[in-house]
């Protein structure tokens, strides 16, 4: 563990097991200059990884969670499913400039969606001892810090309607789709409409 409490220290876990998984998927990939886009999927799968550690780690803890790491957090989650992304960037042998773009918008609408399901699912992740953004403010908040200190299912409701937890996590969510939005219009039309729909979801 590094100074600085729980969240630094899950901070450095993901950090080295996703070093340690790029190893391991480079020795068997090949290094980058050999094969670029699997080496691409090696970083991808790292970040899978240690986001999955990760989430155990965070199980055993209340700590802080700050927005800017959760939203990171998010975006490892959603590895495996841009794979596909970049594959198809790659085969279509897109300019670098609209592959970061396709990268960055996204990473920025997954990053949207989990802390939108995070609202709907506020009830079970609590019950579950899933420690989302909004479940850490509303802990924070109610000055639980360990398992000892779980409060009780109706003051943690109350507190996370009450206290605007939920309304700034879906806030949250709105500002990530709306910068998805922003890389969407100008380069890919097609996922203008959804995104436009995730908005007004939100």
């Amino acid at each position: 563990p590094r100074p600085g409490g729980p969240g630094s220290s899950v901070h450095a876990l993901s950090e080295a097991i996703a070093s340690l998984a790029r190893m391991k998927f480079e020795e068997v990939l090949g290094p980058p200059h050999v094969a670029p886009f699997l080496s691409n999927l090696a970083q991808l799968y790292a970040r899978y990884a240690a986001s999955l550690a990760v989430d155990r780690a965070l199980q055993t803890f209340v700590g802080p969670l700050t927005l800017d790491y959760y939203v990171e957090h998010a975006k490892a989650r959603s590895a495996p499913v841009r794979a596909p992304v970049d594959a198809m960037l790659s085969l279509v042998d897109a300019p670098e400039e609209q592959v970061e773009r396709a990268r960055s918008c996204f990473e920025w609408c997954v990053a949207g969606l989990q802390l939108y399901d995070d609202a709907l699912d506020v009830e079970d992740d609590f019950k579950e001892r899933r420690l989302s953004w909004v479940v850490s403010e509303t802990l924070r908040a109610l000055d639980a810090r360990g398992p000892e200190d779980v409060p009780d299912a109706g003051l943690f409701y109350e507190t996370a309607l009450v206290e605007g937890f939920l309304i700034r996590n879906l806030a949250a969510a709105e500002v990530l789709f709306k910068k998805a939005l922003r890389l969407a219009e100008p380069a890919f039309p097609n996922c203008v409409d959804c995104l436009e729909a995730m908005l007004r979801h939100t």
